[in-house]
């Protein structure tokens, strides 16, 4: 899938959100969710104008008295289901939910998941069966949510130190953010796993289209060192 992740594209993509009831702190296994990247097509993007100064995109004027420009861009969209054909296009989603360790096998398909903003994401083995998991904290650590989720993870990790295989913070991948452009909106960090790599990405979800994500950056991290993962 990495290679279909290219930088300054648009994806068009609505979180898939499973049906899932859970404990806070346990181990919640979510339904394989296939997807394929499709063909990207070009696309005339109505952006707001901006004026730029530095690093900084400044508003001239109220929001009604910004004017529009087009912009022809590559636009790629999410499907459901599997490309039988071009299996690199394919890749299953894991969706957060904070106060647990959420849970995915890990056999054929790429794993992505988000948004990142401290969680861990992890792949283990339970029970001789490979797993990619979304420690799922929250922005405060002293949440119940989060202590539930860390409490879960360490105390199994501990506890089966053999079977933890290996890890990364996609967040921390960006101390600095890569630089926004016209119609930019909120910053979003995505985690994908493939069998060979570990991948944090960096998109801006735009202004107008909150299914619509611009592709900033993206960087292969080095696992972080196997017992730094038993107490996160």
């Amino acid at each position: 899938m990495l290679e279909k992740l290219i930088k300054g594209r648009y994806l068009t993509f609505s979180y898939p959100v499973p049906k899932i009831t859970y404990e806070l702190g346990a181990f919640v296994t979510q339904p394989t969710v296939a997807l394929t990247i499709d063909q990207s097509v070009h696309e005339k993007l109505q952006v707001p104008k901006w004026d730029s100064k530095g690093d900084d995109f400044v508003r001239e004027g109220p929001q009604n008295q910004q004017k529009l420009v087009s912009q022809k861009q590559r636009v790629s969209s999410v499907s459901a289901g599997e490309n039988a054909d071009k299996a690199h296009r394919n890749f299953q989603w894991l969706r957060y939910y904070g106060g647990a360790v959420n849970q995915v096998t890990f056999d054929n398909l790429d794993v992505l998941s988000g948004d990142f903003s401290g969680c861990w994401m992890v792949v283990y083995k339970k029970e001789g069966i490979e797993y990619v998991g979304h420690v799922g904290t929250v922005d405060s650590a002293d949440n119940i949510r989060s202590v539930k989720a860390k409490e879960a993870w360490n105390k199994f990790a501990e506890n089966n130190q053999r079977d933890v295989l290996r890890g990364f913070s996609p967040a921390k991948a960006w101390p600095i953010k890569p630089k926004k452009i016209d119609g930019d909106g909120v910053a979003r960090i995505w985690g994908l796993v493939t069998k060979s790599e570990l991948v944090s990405i960096f998109l801006y979800r735009q202004d107008k289209d909150w299914n619509r994500f611009r592709i900033a950056d993206w960087k292969v991290v080095d696992p972080s060192f196997v017992p730094q993962l038993y107490q996160i």
